[in-house]
């Protein structure tokens, strides 16, 4: 564990080397943590489940309780369930009660490729993507110096031969509906 001094707190890393996530400890009262497990390789789930597997109704007893400590603070109307997502893995979510489910959702289509995946967790641990996470751009106006190369080495790597530009969207909702609109623009360039 390493640790550094900064004034009143000690800053430390989780116990597991490759824990990215930080625990503040206050020398006066003891405890601040922000500790995230599913920044824990240890702590999250590495294998799919066979299969569903539903043990309450949903929402359960647990995300019921949650869902009336939340009303207190925030509209709560779209809210269904609370999910545990150190336990939901590849296409499988699991929630606070323990269920287990098929996940055709997958966070609006911003995780295709599942919960938990390790290219994922590999990309969050890389300290190059770090300034990227912790800032936040927007992309259209203030793109970073290595955007082109990015792009370049990741979407433009894969795309179908003689697609040569690419344009990136902040969440599934908005690429559904941006495809969904170069469709309607193709097919009225094309019969109109």
């Amino acid at each position: 564990m390493c640790t550094l001094k900064l004034k009143s707190f000690e800053k430390m890393h989780c116990c597991s080397k490759q824990c990215l996530s930080l625990v503040w400890k206050d020398a006066l009262k003891n405890l601040r943590a922000f500790h995230r497990p599913a920044f824990c390789s240890q702590k999250i789930a590495t294998v799919e489940p066979s299969s569903p597997n539903v043990r309450t109704e949903i929402p359960g007893p647990k995300s019921r309780q949650l869902l009336k400590e939340l009303d207190r603070i925030q509209n709560t109307g779209a809210v269904q369930f609370f999910a545990d997502y150190d336990k939901s893995y590849g296409n499988y979510l699991v929630d606070v009660d323990d269920n287990c489910m098929l996940d055709l959702y997958t966070q609006i289509a911003s995780i295709p490729i599942g919960y938990n995946h390790q290219s994922l967790i590999d990309a969050v641990k890389n300290e190059d993507n770090l300034s990227t996470f912790v800032n936040r751009p927007a992309l259209g106006c203030y793109p970073p110096r290595d955007w082109i190369t990015r792009l370049q080495t990741s979407l433009l790597a894969v795309a179908p031969p003689g697609l040569t530009e690419v344009q990136t969207m902040a969440c599934g909702a908005c690429s559904v509906e941006h495809a969904q609109k170069a469709m309607f623009i193709a097919f009225q360039v094309k019969f109109y």
